[in-house]
């Protein structure tokens, strides 16, 4: 049975995609671990001077898993970021749309959510795409120690995240007893990618796939453009398959949480 969960922001549904995937990668675990979505998320303040709100909300969807969302108080966007951890490494994946850790404390609320005890674990900075709503609390984090934050060009992804065949290859994270598969999405930016972290069956899209409008960067040559069009159509469309989904026409405005949709499905 297909289940969907999703999240608003106000003015645009920009959800990144958790999946339970059946076949896009291998090996995947036998007994996922779980988590849960019951929160409910700030919708921020329509006087934010009057009756400011936290900075950061964060939701912990199991032990080694954290959802964050920034402010709508901060900025319209209202971006969610992800935090895994594995047994060596953590993996944050985004850094939103606020540069100023004033403002907006993300590296110290990370930082924070590490286990303690003992040293702490390297973390690993990595992003779906270069838009600024999804990388400009990068600073905060590149004068940290053990702290590596891959940049969003294409070569730096394609060679920090082991794809050596863009775009029909795949690349890996190995955080420690959990392996995230990173998966070339490209359309809507040029370097785009998704993450299939294999322990809970979680898969993060960014922007490349959601319940609404898909907006692709299409190059002026018309060779160059109709492949981006069919690469990107290939992609949704499988994973539409797996998600059980026929069709997707209009857009899908549910209840929140939603920037999160969970499915599961099989394709033929």
């Amino acid at each position: 049975m297909t289940k969907l969960r999703t999240c608003n922001r106000r003015r645009k549904l920009w959800p990144s995609v958790l999946l339970t995937v059946c076949s896009v990668v291998s090996p995947v675990h036998s007994q996922l671990v779980s988590g849960t979505m019951d929160v409910h998320w700030n919708q921020g303040s329509e006087d934010c001077v009057k009756n400011p709100q936290p900075p950061i909300q964060v939701h912990q969807y199991n032990a080694q898993t954290f959802i964050l969302r920034e402010s709508l108080c901060a900025t319209y966007e209202a971006p969610f970021i992800y935090l895994l951890i594995g047994k060596t490494k953590a993996l944050l994946i985004d850094t939103g749309a606020v540069a100023d850790a004033k403002t907006m404390p993300l590296a110290q609320t990370v930082i924070s959510l590490l286990p303690k005890g003992g040293s702490r674990l390297p973390l690993m900075v990595v992003h779906t795409h270069g838009h600024l709503d999804h990388r400009s609390g990068d600073d905060q984090f590149r004068a940290l120690p053990d702290v590596e934050v891959v940049p969003t060009d294409l070569e730096s992804v394609k060679n920090r995240l082991g794809i050596a065949d863009w775009p029909n290859g795949t690349g890996l994270v190995d955080l420690g007893d959990r392996v995230i598969d990173v998966i070339p999405t490209p359309g809507h930016y040029s370097s785009h990618v998704a993450y299939y972290d294999r322990q809970s069956g979680l898969f993060f899209s960014g922007d490349f796939f959601l319940p609404g409008r898909l907006l692709l960067k299409i190059p002026t040559r018309t060779w160059r453009a109709r492949s981006v069009l069919l690469s990107s159509s290939s992609s949704i469309q499988s994973l539409m398959c797996l998600a059980g989904i026929s069709s997707w026409t209009s857009p899908v405005r549910p209840s929140p949480p939603a920037d999160i949709i969970r499915m599961s499905g099989r394709c033929n």
